[in-house]
């Protein structure tokens, strides 16, 4: 699958140098209702939820993706108001999971008796389900256990591999970014990977392939 990921122009040129992706964990996500897509009425359970979320922040992590990079609303929220870029990564289907949306919050219900299954099923919704606002992001996901962080920042990163491939690097219409710094960074790695810079379309609102002769 055809994965893309938006960033602002230091982090991009940052992790194009540097050949990795920062993983984020569940407690530093932009969105206060991850983890909690179930009605948390009940005192308890929201004890129980506030536990499970400090304790898998603590051990696991996830990249976010989109499916798209034509959204003008992404590169204004995540690439630095269309000065960053976008990068499209290969990833192979079984590694990552799509996202779901919802106008409203799951049942949850910790007073009914529930196998195996059924609490496999509320973990998976945990970490699969939004509120429907952002269903412009196209979102899937990609997890895995955190290893060692980065001794100069304290975070997590995945490097780039041919489990997460980088396939194309799109530049924002508003960025400075020159196809010769882009060059220069890829080096060898040039032939292999796409390089263009996107502009509004004229029909639709939607960022689109500019010419090449235009950057």
């Amino acid at each position: 699958m055809r994965c893309y990921h938006f960033l602002n122009k230091k982090y991009g040129l940052e992790a194009l140098e540097k050949n990795r992706l920062k993983v984020s964990t569940f407690d530093s996500v932009n969105d206060p209702f991850e983890l909690f897509c179930h009605s948390l009425d009940n005192r308890e359970l929201r004890k129980r939820m506030g536990s499970f979320k400090k304790s898998t922040a603590a051990e696991a992590g996830m990249i976010c993706f989109s499916r798209a990079m034509s959204s003008p609303v992404q590169w204004a929220h995540y690439a630095g108001r269309h000065n960053g870029i976008c990068l499209g990564f290969d990833i192979p289907d079984k590694f990552v999971t799509a996202v779901n949306y919802v106008s409203e919050r799951l049942d949850f219900r910790p007073d009914r008796p529930w196998d195996s299954e059924k609490v496999d099923q509320r973990v998976e919704e945990a970490f699969l389900t939004k509120f429907d606002h952002w269903r412009y992001e196209e979102e899937v996901r990609l997890f895995g256990s955190l290893g060692k962080p980065d001794p100069e920042s304290g975070l997590y990163f995945e490097s780039f591999s041919d489990s997460i491939c980088l396939a194309e690097v799109v530049v924002g219409f508003a960025s400075d970014i020159s196809r010769k710094e882009i060059q220069d960074i890829l080096g060898h790695n040039l032939s292999k990977i796409e390089c263009y810079k996107v502009r509004p379309a004229f029909k639709s609102f939607a960022m689109v392939r500019n010419r090449d002769g235009k950057w």
